[in-house]
């Protein structure tokens, strides 16, 4: 069943309580943005009550208890718009111990104390969807990864409010992951990559364009995992149990190789005088996309050369 249309709760409230409609008004067209009141989320009214209203909407003077009272009238008022709407449990927040008080922190120890009150408030709700190993969220979003940020919160909302067990980071990347009907088969990460590539190739003048435009759906079209023999070959013998000396090669590359494995990849581990895999090393060892993944992630960023001391096959 739909959320009531806005404007006619808002006509209901002008009766029951003519006193809160105008701040009603003013709070859920902040939250909503023009949009159907059905499609908030928890994580909309967290980011308005904590971040949006004391910021934008009335920002307090520190030291002022009057911007504080100001704040906590406007919530109380969308929250009374709210529960007219049946949305008990986002009305229940807007009136919460914790609004009270992250407003009042805003108000009397200033914008720095209350954005860090707003951000751990928000953690702990557990619908702020973390990094993922194939993700790390912006700072700033373009429309594809805030769509995808918005479903993934709205998946993990789901699940806490069934009573469900959640690993957030699980959640997160199947749900990052998975083809999705709405996008047309495609998948969110998909569309963030995408995107990101799209900015990137736009935006650093015209003379990068002009280069990088042509290969940009090259450049976003699937990888195909390649083989890299070197750490395979390590990654077997320590998963063999034999021996295996730490002064396994004398050489300069198999010394950066066997650091990239132990140190930054964690798919082998130091037991005494010895090397072992580790679990997730044994996974990369069975998956050879895995293996080009975690390798790729890592050493595109540190350099072409240590990518090739990987890479290359040793006789």
């Amino acid at each position: 069943m739909s959320a009531p249309d806005v404007t006619a709760l808002l006509a209901e409230l002008e009766r029951s309580h003519p006193d809160l409609a105008e701040e009603a008004r003013t709070a859920v067209e902040w939250l909503t943005g023009g949009e159907p009141l059905e499609t908030v989320t928890q994580l909309d009214v967290c980011e308005f009550l904590w971040y949006t209203l004391p910021l934008k909407v009335a920002p307090p003077t520190a030291g002022a208890a009057k911007g504080s009272g100001d704040m906590e009238r406007l919530a109380r008022s969308l929250g009374r718009l709210l529960q007219l709407g049946g949305m008990d449990r986002y009305a229940a927040m807007c009136v919460s111990p914790t609004t009270v008080q992250i407003l009042r922190t805003y108000a009397r120890e200033g914008e720095d104390a209350g954005t860090t009150a707003y951000q751990q408030a928000l953690e702990a709700t557990g619908v702020l969807p973390p990094d993922v190993p194939e993700l790390q969220w912006s700072m700033i979003m373009g429309p594809e990864e805030l769509g995808a940020h918005i479903a993934c919160s709205a998946a993990l909302e789901l699940a806490i409010v069934a009573g469900e067990s959640v690993d957030r980071t699980a959640l997160t990347r199947r749900w990052l992951t998975e083809p999705r009907a709405d996008l047309g088969g495609d998948s969110w990460l998909n569309r963030v990559h995408g995107e990101r590539l799209n900015r990137w190739v736009l935006g650093r003048g015209p003379a990068r364009r002009e280069l990088a435009q042509p290969f940009e759906v090259r450049l976003h079209a699937p990888v195909t995992p390649q083989p890299l023999p070197a750490l395979h070959r390590l990654l077997s013998v320590a998963a063999s149990g034999e021996s295996l000396p730490l002064r396994l090669a004398p050489s300069p590359e198999a010394a950066r190789l066997r650091d990239l494995a132990e140190r930054e990849l964690g798919a082998i581990r130091r037991e005494g005088a010895k090397l072992a895999i580790t679990e997730y090393g044994l996974r990369l060892l069975q998956s050879k996309s895995a293996m080009w993944s975690a390798v790729t992630r890592l050493l595109l960023a540190r350099g072409e050369h240590e990518f090739e001391v990987s890479a290359r096959r040793r006789r």
